[in-house]
């Protein structure tokens, strides 16, 4: 059975590779538009954002509950 840290050391695992992807892509497309219109690249430029302040408040309970012990 797995500890709520070691659950949340996996969906922060997930969650990266997922932030990467898609900052990858959102790269792509502003610097070459072949699948997305303005609009399109706006919204997942949100979407990056909040991710990475997901990464980072998700990283900061990881590392605060591990403290705590």
């Amino acid at each position: 059975m797995s500890t709520h840290i070691e659950r949340m050391r996996e969906e922060l695992k997930e969650l990266y590779d997922k932030y990467l992807k898609a900052s990858f892509f959102l790269n792509q497309e502003t610097a070459n538009p072949k699948f997305t219109d303005e609009n399109q690249r706006a919204l997942l430029n949100i979407q990056v954002n909040v991710m990475f302040t997901y990464i980072t408040a998700l990283e900061q309970r990881i590392k605060y509950d591990v403290n705590k012990k």
